[in-house]
């Protein structure tokens, strides 16, 4: 998707040498973010469009000091994935933690609320 942020609006390219321009609804603190933008502190990432709003990621370099070990973290629907890295990338450790019965018991009560809810449309 092409677009141009131009911080209190986008311009949304819709077909070759044709777009649309959305006015944007900004806050005080998502100005700064704009105010930081503008003077060159940050990138603007993908924009996420939805029904009703638009998400614009800001994106910023930052540089580590005194790395002793980094984390990465993986979150999925039936489990949760961590690694931890040494400065030279060796892992250190990976834990993995399932959730599936998290899950079931979620899915579970998701289907008995929905058989309820149909319960008292019929019966009030």
């Amino acid at each position: 998707m092409l677009f141009k942020f131009e911080g209190n609006k986008i311009r949304i390219v819709t077909a070759p040498r044709s777009y649309i321009t959305i006015k944007l609804i900004v806050g005080e603190y998502q100005q700064g973010f704009i105010e930081t933008w503008k003077g060159g502190g940050l990138d603007i990432g993908e924009l996420i469009i939805k029904q009703g709003f638009i998400v614009i990621p800001f994106k910023k370099n930052v540089e580590f000091k005194n790395i002793e070990a980094v984390m990465t973290l993986d979150i999925n629907e039936k489990n949760v994935t961590f690694s931890l890295f040494d400065e030279g990338g060796e892992v250190i450790k990976t834990v993995r933690l399932d959730i599936y019965k998290v899950k079931r018991i979620h899915d579970e009560h998701s289907k008995k609320r929905e058989r309820i809810q149909k319960n008292l449309l019929r019966n009030r």
